[in-house]
């Protein structure tokens, strides 16, 4: 009984290492407080030097943990910093600094 027990404890934890090592893709647009995308706006994963830049028409794609916090920077505006939280989709508006 105990060894069935010990059996269950180790695979439930083993699937659980599993599952928060799993990546998603997370997409989206970026843009500035007048609704126009920014282009080369840099997205890293926080604690990471993983990252992408967003295309012309302000849009990315990236593969992350599902626990990430993305880190949204770009010349002239603000940094910006969103958890993951098992979203697939973002839309960011960015704003200026004065």
């Amino acid at each position: 009984m105990k060894r069935k027990i010990l059996l269950l404890i180790t695979f439930l934890l083993t699937g659980s290492m599993f599952a928060m090592a799993q990546n998603i893709t997370v997409k989206g647009v970026i843009k500035d407080q007048e609704g126009i995308t920014l282009p080369g706006v840099s997205i890293k994963v926080k604690a990471s030097t993983q990252g992408v830049l967003t295309g012309v028409n302000g849009e990315f794609a990236i593969s992350v943990p599902g626990n990430a916090i993305l880190v949204f920077t770009y010349l002239g505006f603000k940094n910006l910093e969103e958890p993951i939280n098992g979203r697939t989709e973002f839309n960011i508006t960015l704003i200026e600094e004065n």
